[in-house]
């Protein structure tokens, strides 16, 4: 009896080992084992890429033909979220893909063939690199002391249009001019932009929603870029230059 457990014991174990598995790891070797598997990554704000890899327990895919779907979790649900066609080798027993993760979230991946059959699937979390946010110089460079923000319509001939503070996401279809202003040259070719919400009921801005890059022309002593808001709140606008000095903060309200 004592036998017969442990040969179920090893016929379960072998099972588990050859089981179809999807991995979220930085890299893979060139027989398709990966390297530094986890379920759990931190990002940068404007995205970081992190390898997907199926093995399909040591056999042939049906179809070289393979969907990638990535759903993400919302509402309590997992939603569609991105797709993408894979094209393997004939007779490969796995595939990596390098996907490019740009938001906070629960993910949730699987790969359905051409004959709709679902194959494999995972989730993940990613979050935003706790350290990234928190290395941000608080205190400007005292060569943008005096540099200016302005939210509004739409900029033209270099001039802010129909300033304001209070927006409403109908009026502008969502989508608002964030117009710099300083003395001098601005002196950086992108703006690294830090968006945060005040949560109800609080008094900081501490809800991270998101960074973005914008390029500009650095010998200019303006600039701007158009921003989409997704949903009525107080949101705060961190500027940054290349070197992650702070040039300016903006503060707008957004209501319905």
């Amino acid at each position: 009896m004592h036998s017969i457990k442990i040969i179920i014991l090893l016929l379960l174990f072998t099972g588990l080992l050859t089981a179809q598995e999807i991995y979220f790891c930085n890299s893979h070797t060139e027989t398709g084992d990966p390297i530094d598997a986890r379920n759990t990554w931190s990002i940068k704000p404007w995205g970081s890429y992190v390898y997907i890899l199926f093995d399909n327990e040591g056999k042939e895919f049906d179809t070289q033909l393979n969907y990638m779907f990535v759903d993400r979790f919302i509402d309590n649900e997992y939603k569609p979220f991105d797709s993408k066609a894979i094209n393997i080798k004939e007779g490969a027993t796995w595939f990596a893909y390098n996907y490019k993760f740009t938001q906070p979230g629960k993910y949730r991946v699987y790969v359905v063939n051409q004959n709709q059959k679902e194959l494999i699937s995972g989730t993940v979390t990613i979050q935003i690199e706790s350290d990234y946010l928190q290395s941000r110089q608080r205190t400007n460079s005292l060569y943008y002391d005096e540099t200016k923000i302005k939210f509004c319509e739409r900029v033209i001939a270099g001039k802010p249009i129909n300033s304001f503070r209070k927006m409403s996401l109908s009026s502008l279809d969502s989508t608002v001019h964030v117009y710099i202003l300083h003395k001098g040259e601005i002196q950086t070719p992108v703006f690294v932009v830090d968006v945060w919400e005040k949560p109800v009921r609080s008094i900081e801005y501490d809800k991270f929603v998101e960074s973005k890059k914008y390029a500009l022309n650095p010998s200019w002593d303006h600039a701007f870029f158009k921003y989409t808001l997704k949903k009525p709140g107080y949101y705060k606008f961190n500027i940054y230059n290349q070197s992650e000095v702070l040039i300016t903060t903006g503060y707008l309200e957004v209501v319905d």
